[in-house]
């Protein structure tokens, strides 16, 4: 097979600034031997059949591992079959049934569905992405005639990040379909070529109800967009690391189940792509029963590439993962830009942050600060809704831990309880990690070790004050990634670049 030097060049960077939203990986809840839910059942290919099996025939031979073809209900057991990234199905079963099938000629193993979780404008200039001769995005083409296979939680294909003015109709080994529904037919193009759905069957609908596979659909390849940014802040164009690529989506989240996933890599490499971009993962999971380990190694065996986020773990050691050696891992670093607040306290000390609340001009005023986590209460140490109640907030600065809810959700509170400004403080296991959010009060958000500090003086003072400036977009702040350095850097699993 054929190498794309393009994809050599530019799927090292696929990843480099992925973010995610944490869930959870049960098993799906089963309260009897007799109770159904998707079993996904690996089986052999049968021996007096060929590599040339008609689709009719190989469901013929999935069928005939299931006790019969429908539930008492009338509904059909049979929710998936593979033919790319596995030989088996996806169906509803109880476990005495999977039991039985155990017996069956061909049967290989079965597990119940798990659910796995999901794990910028200035990141192609940090990394030196121009339009000048010396750059990878010139001697790569920035991508061109790349499909990427981005499987996640689907595709908002109105975004601007889609556009497909100037780029070239796919290749012709493209196979796969864009079945967006009536109201977005239109946005079926030559950067979005493909877009399924894969939640609970097939047929479903592709579009991002969460946004999360439409933000790492951007991230891979996303066209430039001119004037992108954050209440006026951090403006630039933003681009995908591989503008000139297409995108073909599938849509198998949330919840992620394995047996979506095994569907979305079963299409992709049946629709002829060149590279599978994922953001979804858990540690430590059994490469046997994982459908991302599965689904990945099929694609490998095709010469597709699977560019898997290193995780969602920190600030601390973590370990990546779907951490197999068929997977290209790629961590996340923080960039050099930092759009600024800082919160100065009565006594003088002062403490730098993040908020893409930036008020032109920045009027700093001294406020009273209140803090209502002193009752300890899990509702009003993240200020939550209705966690206000008894609390004089009115004109005040309200220091709120994170947790629970959203920083700007939290603002929002504060705001509709009469508060002035907020400060967030981060709990342990964020430590430094802070973001520029879009508020719509005064805010800023600040690291752990600096909400102890500021903690310590609202219990010791009689009248505790502060105030929040705004410095705008900051560039040069360090620590950021040296590129060209002599000595390997380390990098995160997860960051809040942008």
């Amino acid at each position: 097979m054929a190498i794309n030097t393009n994809l050599c060049i530019l799927f090292p960077f696929l990843f480099l600034t992925s973010t995610s939203t944490v869930l959870s990986r049960p098993l799906l809840p089963v309260t009897s031997v007799n109770q159904t839910q998707v079993y996904i059942v690996h089986v052999e290919h049968p021996n007096s059949l060929s590599d040339l099996l008609l689709p009719a025939d190989r469901d013929d031979w999935y069928h005939s591992f299931l006790p019969n073809t429908t539930l008492d209900s009338g509904k059909p057991r049979m929710v998936y079959t593979y033919s790319a990234a596995m030989s088996g199905f996806a169906a509803l079963l109880t476990p005495n049934e999977v039991s039985n099938m155990e017996s069956i000629p061909g049967f290989l193993s079965a597990w119940p569905d798990h659910i796995l979780p999901l794990l910028t404008t200035y990141t192609p200039a940090l990394l030196e992405l121009d339009e000048y001769s010396s750059s990878l995005w010139q001697s790569s083409d920035k991508g061109e005639g790349i499909i990427i296979g981005v499987i996640d939680t689907g595709i908002t294909p109105d975004h601007a990040s889609f556009s497909d003015v100037g780029l070239p109709e796919p290749p012709l080994k493209w196979r796969g379909r864009c079945e967006l529904p009536t109201t977005y037919a239109a946005y079926c193009s030559n950067k979005l070529i493909g877009a399924q759905g894969f939640v609970g069957g097939a047929g479903k609908s592709p579009i991002d109800t969460n946004g999360h596979g439409t933000h790492v659909a951007g991230i891979a390849a996303g066209s430039p967009v001119d004037g992108a940014n954050v209440l006026g802040q951090a403006t630039g164009t933003a681009s995908g690391m591989a503008p000139r690529a297409h995108i073909a989506s599938y849509k198998v989240c949330r919840p992620c189940l394995d047996s979506n996933i095994i569907m979305g890599f079963d299409k992709a490499i049946i629709d002829g792509v060149d590279l599978v971009q994922i953001s979804i993962g858990v540690k430590n999971d059994p490469y046997d029963n994982n459908g991302i380990v599965i689904g990945s190694f099929a694609a490998l065996s095709k010469g597709i590439l699977t560019v898997n986020a290193a995780g969602n773990d920190g600030p601390y050691e973590s370990m990546i993962v779907n951490d197999v050696p068929w997977i290209l891992h790629v961590g996340a670093a923080n960039i050099d830009r930092r759009a600024t607040a800082a919160l100065k306290l009565g006594n003088g000390m002062e403490f730098v942050g993040m908020s893409a609340y930036q008020p032109n001009p920045s009027t700093a005023v001294d406020l009273p600060l209140v803090y209502p986590g002193v009752n300890k209460t899990q509702e009003t140490l993240s200020c939550q809704n209705g966690s206000m109640a008894g609390f004089n907030v009115t004109g005040k600065m309200v220091l709120c831990g994170t947790g629970h809810i959203d920083t700007t959700a939290k603002a929002e509170v504060v705001k509709e309880a009469g508060g002035a400004a907020i400060v967030v403080m981060n709990q342990p296991w964020e430590a430094n990690t802070i973001n520029a959010d879009p508020y719509t009060i005064p805010a800023v958000h600040i690291s752990f070790n600096d909400a102890l500090k500021v903690l310590n003086y609202f219990e010791t003072q009689k009248n505790p004050t502060g105030t929040i400036s705004f410095r705008g977009t900051e560039y040069g702040i360090r620590p950021s990634p040296q590129w060209q350095a002599s000595l390997p850097e380390a990098r995160a699993c997860s960051t809040a670049a942008y």
